[in-house]
């Protein structure tokens, strides 16, 4: 943010060096899940940008938005959105498979055949096609370039329904698993601590909610700070 003129604030959007002066990692990643990614903090102190190197200049908020940051978020929401929908498919995927081969002492025959079990998976089934559903077709017409109006809100929306899919499909698989999901040999047991950081990752659900239903009433989405 360069707040030069504090009447007229900008945002520079930038590319540094990594080897560049003034730029500090800061080991911060200790985290419920994800610890594999390592996403430190990063710290600019006095950090040089030359003009070759900064991209764009606008004003802050959705007033300065325009194809360099609906890129971004295209960029980034599709992207999350796929992460998460990957840690989901792995979770029905690990359930299907471990079903028919779990016993209980309450009834005879396998998991497979308990009516609530059958009910879960179908539920898990369903959430699953759906998100894929609309994951695959907002990334298409993205790469084809098809020119919506309203990119902005498919991208949002998109995010927001396959990463809230994929947490309550990882949360029933859990469900599913018996107490064996809770141990740490478990690859539920990551899969349940990693598709927690969804809810952490831009935006989270108080903004896809307020700049959705903005967006989609044509209320000024600056009118009023965002919440995420």
């Amino acid at each position: 943010m360069d707040v030069a003129d504090p009447e007229h604030p900008r945002i520079v959007h930038g590319f540094l060096r990594r080897d560049a002066e003034g730029i500090q990692i800061v080991d911060t990643w200790d985290t419920l899940g994800m610890r594999a990614t390592q996403s430190q903090d990063t710290v600019l102190d006095k950090a040089f940008c030359p003009d070759e190197h900064v991209a764009l200049v606008c004003p802050p908020g959705m007033a300065g938005a325009g194809p360099f940051q609906l890129a971004i978020f295209a960029w980034a929401l599709l992207g999350f959105s796929s992460v998460y929908l990957g840690a989901a498919r792995r979770a029905f995927d690990l359930t299907v498979d471990a079903l028919p081969r779990r016993t209980t002492i309450s009834m005879a025959g396998s998991m497979a055949h308990h009516p609530e079990v059958q009910h879960g998976v179908a539920d898990m089934r369903i959430a699953l096609d759906a998100a894929e559903a609309s994951l695959e077709r907002a990334a298409a017409d993205w790469a084809a370039g098809v020119q919506h109006p309203d990119w902005p809100v498919r991208l949002v929306a998109c995010r927001s329904f396959v990463i809230d899919a994929a947490f309550d499909i990882v949360d029933r698989a859990l469900d599913l698993s018996g107490g064996g999901g809770a141990f740490r040999r478990s690859r539920l047991e990551q899969l349940f601590r990693d598709v927690r950081m969804g809810r952490f990752h831009p935006g989270n659900t108080m903004l896809a909610h307020e700049l959705i239903g903005k967006l989609c009433l044509g209320v000024d989405p600056d009118d009023t700070p965002h919440w995420g």
